[in-house]
């Protein structure tokens, strides 16, 4: 059977990298870069002293101004302060119950991308939830409650763990009641990013909100049935029979016209241990040769998770990468290259070629390209050189050339096997 723990790590890859199936809210200010190192750069961003003339204490008691504008303002500019602002961490947690909207989303959003010290993470992740199910929050509340919940657990923290996991029924909740299908969505990338118990399995309340969710009599957006086909596969197989003929007969019976979705659909059914026809597959291969970038993400992305069974289609994508011009393209490339395994030429050829990009937009590629070779546990003397070529471009800032630095002191010192 098919793991679900690369089948997990693609697709919600894929839900980063579509734009053209995830909803983004307009206005919002926030990177929308995938590339782990940008995040990064937020925690370690040059030291400041001030802002808008003023230091951080200053506006640590603007939070408890009685003008709502001024605290909303003291919370966007204690968050410029990085780490200096993460003691305050617990005092950006009380605003999120703050009587006025607006500073109470602001502190919403102020958790996804501040510096939150590792000793906050259950007060964060609980204040979030909060925010979810509380019944004053507003529609936007809860959107971006569940977006800083997402950053939180992709970026920084990981998975929820023990009692904190009880946010995943919050987001059930909030994902089978809301009439936002943009809120219903992105509930169900939370529920991926949050993963399953290692022991008790798919849980069997989160099965039965995606399988109502990717069935058309229950959920008419498309996007939202799209994504709970990817979260039905991404679970693995639910422990009862009957639950599991039921996820099966659901997607076995999609009837989507859009062949993204019928494709994950197939990647789905494969995950749950079901056999898909060698066409499928020669399908989801073919469409890497559109001219449409977001096809060709969602295809490479399909033939990563399937991991060895897509072995035979390695070379077809290492032939479109070197044609390929799009970053974004590139960097789906070198991470679905780096969980299938596959140590050949073409694969090794493609991902040095990837390295040597060097602009702003290439950031994310090139990073991807160095992770995925260290991944396949490649050091030989031409892989080595080419990641300390990457030091040297221009487009790297000093945080992103220090994780370069690290990454090669890693592949030169792996762990020793057990």
């Amino acid at each position: 059977m098919l793991s679900s723990k690369p089948f997990f790590a693609l697709a919600c890859l894929l839900c980063l990298a579509l734009p053209a199936l995830a909803e983004k809210k307009p206005n919002d200010t926030r990177s929308s870069s995938t590339d782990s190192s940008s995040t990064y750069s937020l925690y370690t961003r040059p030291k400041v002293d001030k802002i808008g003339g003023q230091p951080l204490e200053h506006w640590v008691h603007k939070l408890t101004d009685a003008d709502p504008s001024s605290r909303e303002d003291a919370v966007v500019a204690i968050v410029q302060f990085g780490e200096d602002a993460g003691p305050y961490v617990p005092k950006i947690c009380q605003i999120t119950h703050d009587h006025d909207a607006a500073p109470k989303v602001k502190a919403i959003m102020a958790l996804g991308i501040m510096y939150v010290p590792e000793t906050q993470r259950s007060a964060v992740y609980k204040e979030l939830g909060h925010s979810l199910v509380d019944p004053y929050s507003e529609s936007i509340h809860r959107y971006e409650a569940v977006k800083s919940l997402l950053t939180l657990m992709r970026m920084r923290f990981g998975p929820p763990k023990g009692e904190e996991r009880k946010i995943i029924m919050d987001l059930v909740k909030i994902g089978g009641s809301s009439r936002n299908n943009a809120l219903r969505e992105i509930c169900i990338d939370a529920i991926m990013a949050a993963g399953i118990d290692p022991e008790k399995g798919p849980d069997s309340n989160v099965t039965d909100f995606l399988i109502k969710r990717a069935t058309p009599a229950f959920e008419p957006a498309e996007k939202v049935r799209f994504k709970a086909i990817l979260a039905l596969g991404a679970q693995g197989q639910p422990r009862d029979k009957n639950k599991l003929g039921q996820v099966v007969y659901v997607l076995k019976h999609n009837t989507s016209r859009n062949r993204i979705v019928r494709m994950w659909t197939h990647v789905s059914l494969m995950a749950l241990g079901e056999k898909v026809p060698k066409r499928e597959l020669d399908a989801i291969a073919n469409l890497i040769q559109e001219p449409d970038s977001q096809t060709k993400i969602s295809a490479i992305t399909a033939l990563g998770t399937l991991r060895d069974k897509a072995d035979p289609y390695v070379k077809d994508i290492c032939i479109m990468a070197k044609r390929e011009k799009d970053p974004m393209v590139l960097m789906i490339v070198a991470r679905a290259l780096g969980g299938m395994g596959n140590k050949g030429k073409h694969v090794l050829e493609t991902l040095i070629k990837i390295t040597e990009m060097d602009s702003p937009e290439s950031v994310g590629a090139v990073f991807a390209a160095c992770s995925a070779l260290k991944e396949l546990g490649v050091n030989d003397a031409a892989t080595m050189k080419a990641i300390e070529q990457v030091r040297e471009h221009r487009a790297l800032n000093a945080q992103q050339k220090d994780l370069v630095k690290k990454l090669i002191e890693d592949m030169r010192n792996p762990p020793k096997k057990r």
